[in-house]
């Protein structure tokens, strides 16, 4: 991962934190491990392009990513029941301050409800500040479009997720972003939804690639975003096809199974190497 970007979006909060989240500090004992390794992964290729060249020179390298379970494809949990007549907007993280990236979703959510109000944006996760969220839910009107379902346990989040029929991704785009993928993106992509996420470049490259979602614009205002989410509604068929494209990917390619044999694969070459 890219921590010394990371924690340029970290607020210090604690006088510890000068040294913890001091970005300088973090890349030096970065480039220290890095040149100090026989061998690095990385969670996505574009992180790559910012090591020291000699790393990509001697193939020291392996993208390692952080992606889902098999198990997840072919998950039977169905302890949720699904909203059939509400088009569903889910999303599922960990908030590190604040409302967090559902601020967009949310300052667009009004937006859409002028023009359709069969909507609902469903949100999971550990909420650090569930009374900011829900004043802002209150200051649009929006308690009828939105709902809290806090923390969601890890063996349930699979059936959880096919509650939704487009997952969220919306992330600020920044150095850090751009070096790095969401897992939730391929959680998403296991259960089958569609993936409307904003403009990072490593998740823009993989929705591209599976055609499984779409991507908003940088500069896009809310308004526009709202338009976004109510042609996705208004194209049942292609979600369908989107969906579909996301499961195979995940079971093909994006998936713990592929990854843990690269991993296994760089370790099994730096044992032999060194005579173990």
């Amino acid at each position: 991962e890219n921590n010394e970007e990371n924690v340029k979006l970290r607020p210090k909060t604690r006088l510890s934190h000068y040294i913890t989240r001091n970005s300088y500090l973090i890349g030096v004992l970065e480039r220290l491990c890095i040149r100090l390794s026989d061998h690095v992964w990385v969670v996505v290729q574009d992180r790559s392009f910012s090591l020291p060249q000699y790393i990509l020179n001697k193939g020291k390298i392996s993208i390692v990513c952080n992606t889902p379970s098999l198990d997840e494809l072919d998950s039977e949990n169905n302890n949720y029941a699904k909203d059939k007549q509400k088009f569903t907007l889910i999303y599922i993280g960990r908030f590190t301050g604040g409302i967090g990236p559902v601020d967009l979703i949310l300052r667009s959510l009004p937006y859409v409800i002028e023009k359709d109000t069969d909507i609902k944006f469903l949100i999971g996760g550990v909420e650090i500040d569930r009374e900011q969220i829900e004043a802002l839910i209150k200051e649009f009107g929006i308690q009828d479009y939105v709902e809290l379902r806090g923390i969601i346990e890890p063996e349930n989040v699979p059936a959880w997720l096919r509650l939704g029929d487009v997952g969220i991704i919306p992330y600020e785009v920044n150095s850090y972003t751009n070096s790095t993928v969401s897992n939730k993106l391929f959680h998403y992509m296991a259960a089958g939804l569609p993936v409307l996420s904003t403009d990072m470049k490593p998740t823009r490259r993989i929705i591209e690639e599976v055609q499984c979602g779409k991507i908003i614009p940088l500069g896009s205002s809310y308004r526009d975003i709202a338009e976004i989410i109510l042609q996705l509604k208004n194209s049942p068929q292609e979600l369908m096809l989107m969906g579909k494209r996301a499961k195979i990917a995940v079971r093909e390619k994006y998936n713990w199974k592929i990854d843990f044999s690269e991993a296994l694969a760089s370790m099994k070459k730096l044992l032999f190497s060194k005579g173990v």
